[in-house]
């Protein structure tokens, strides 16, 4: 089908699935979105400017909400197929390596997550580490959820800079998968993670 198009409705497992947005359609969406955080997050906005701008997004709002639909056929939900699945809460990231036991992805911090002197805050940090780790715990796997995840801060982690995340499915004990990653920047390691994920089917 080409991507221009809009997939129809289908059934999948007695629920109905929204058409979604062609995966290029998407990606600009998203982009768009994470560009203008990152600027807001670096702005210093004149009163007159700030107002339009309120009065733009409220006007974008009333859009949207004609728009709402269940969560099982909105489009903004776990796309596989756009880079950082299409998660604008998340830094953006990109899968350049797979396999079934193992991830590398490359990572770049906007500063919309700024906490302090040009480096990301902390707490974006397990946020990143939870979404790559679960991807992986999940991956050619029944569903699991995040049970535990111990981040040990090792350096600070730069914005707007090309970083990589490792990471790697380490066991599984019966439902219980334990994973664990690191983030570098280059030769230097930000962060590192351990985790623990438990299958389920809700």
């Amino acid at each position: 089908m080409p991507t221009s198009e809009v997939q129809p409705d289908r059934e999948i497992a007695g629920r109905t699935e929204s058409p979604i947005l062609p995966a290029p359609v998407f990606d600009r969406l998203i982009a768009e979105m994470r560009r203008f955080q990152d600027l807001l997050a670096g702005a210093a906005l004149p009163v007159a400017e700030a107002e339009q701008l309120t009065t733009l997004l409220a006007t974008g709002a009333s859009s949207l909400a004609e728009h709402q639909v269940p969560d099982v056929r909105r489009d903004f939900s776990n796309r596989r197929d756009v880079p950082s699945r299409g998660q604008s809460m998340t830094p953006w990231f990109e899968v350049v390596e797979r396999d079934h036991d193992s991830v590398v992805a490359q990572v770049r911090f906007g500063r919309f997550f700024n906490g302090v002197g040009g480096v990301a805050h902390g707490g974006t940090i397990p946020l990143i580490f939870d979404d790559v780790l679960g991807s992986l715990a999940s991956w050619e796997r029944s569903r699991s959820r995040t049970a535990y995840l111990n981040v040990s801060y090792l350096s600070v982690t730069p914005l707007d800079t090309p970083l990589i995340l490792e990471a790697a499915f380490e066991r599984e004990e019966g439902r219980k998968r334990f994973l664990r990653g690191t983030l570098r920047n280059g030769d230097t390691v930000c962060a590192h993670a351990e985790s623990l994920f438990v299958a389920t089917t809700i």
